[in-house]
């Protein structure tokens, strides 16, 4: 369902449990602000918190990463969130 929706531009680390789950977002060729601070800072626009992965690391990254939390919600609150995360990648021009 994920997949589908963000039309590849997330890839999802595997996760057997927890909270909170790693998305990897497809590089761009933008310069300036890194694409995982762009999408958590357009995401903040639409009332979502999303964290860059930049934000957990002494040095560079390896990838553009986003924090996604999905503890205690339903089903229909991920899809709706994914959704509207789908739209936040439109606006900054991932997907």
């Amino acid at each position: 369902h994920v997949a589908r929706l963000l039309d590849g531009a997330v890839t999802l680390a595997p996760a057997n449990a927890g909270t909170h789950v790693v998305g990897w977002v497809t590089r761009d060729s933008q310069t300036g602000t890194p694409l995982d601070v762009r999408v958590s800072d357009a995401a903040a626009e639409d009332d979502m918190v999303i964290f860059p992965l930049s934000r957990y690391y002494l040095g560079i990254p390896p990838d553009n990463g986003i924090v996604l939390g999905y503890g205690g919600l339903t089903t229909a609150l991920i899809a709706s969130g994914v959704r509207r995360l789908a739209r936040v990648l439109e606006k900054v021009g991932v997907r």
